[in-house]
């Protein structure tokens, strides 16, 4: 089954686990480092956009 994932994710990022606990507004948040990575951030972002249960839009659910 192919499926097109199309998601818009913004990140904030933080200096610290303080900054990041003390933030008052609703953006997702990662602490920030010289070293990050990157990938398993986009990796997690897809897999949180994924539906738990994908199917063809033609099909239906035929309930008994």
């Amino acid at each position: 089954m192919q499926w097109t994932l199309s998601t818009n994710v913004s990140l904030g990022l933080a200096r610290s686990l303080q900054e990041l606990e003390g933030a008052q507004d609703d953006l997702d948040r990662v602490v920030a480092g010289k070293s990050m990575n990157i990938e398993g951030l986009v990796e997690d972002e897809v897999i949180l956009a994924v539906p738990m249960v994908p199917r063809h839009e033609i099909c239906s659910l035929h309930e008994s």
